[in-house]
This record gives C-alpha cells, structure tokens and sequence, in this order.
C-alpha cells in the first residue's frame, strides 16, 4: 500500500515530509507522486503514528498525523 494524497497531483511542487515521534525526518520528497508504502531505508516502519507536513505553498501548509498498521 501507498499514502495518497488526493488532489495533491494539481500542486506538482509541493513538498510532502514525514516524521517519527522525535522530530527525525522519515521521507521528504518535493515532487510527490503518491508513492510512499511505509519504508524508511528501504525497511518497513513499524506499526505507530507517525506525522506530515505537506507545503503547498508558502502560505499553505498542511500538518497531521497518520497511523501505519500492519
């Protein structure tokens, strides 16, 4: 599986990053292409939350949890 992220193919510079519980960045990517399946290092990521900024813009700028379950 792969976290989309709806609508964000009209934004084709937004810049997607996801966090671990302790500040650490997991992925980064300034293209986004709905392709992030959970990895870091290629090495699945344990079952948790973990957090997101999605920076459409300067102006606007998205943060959130997600839970991976396995």
């Amino acid at each position: 599986d792969v976290w989309v992220i709806q609508g964000l193919d009209i934004h084709p510079d937004a810049v997607v990053e996801i966090y671990n519980r302790w500040g650490s960045i997991l992925f980064s990517s300034n293209s986004y292409q709905n392709d992030w399946d959970g990895t870091y290092q290629d090495k699945n990521l344990p079952a948790g939350v973990y957090y997101f900024v999605v920076s459409i813009s300067e102006d606007e700028v998205y943060t959130g949890s997600l839970t991976i379950l396995r």
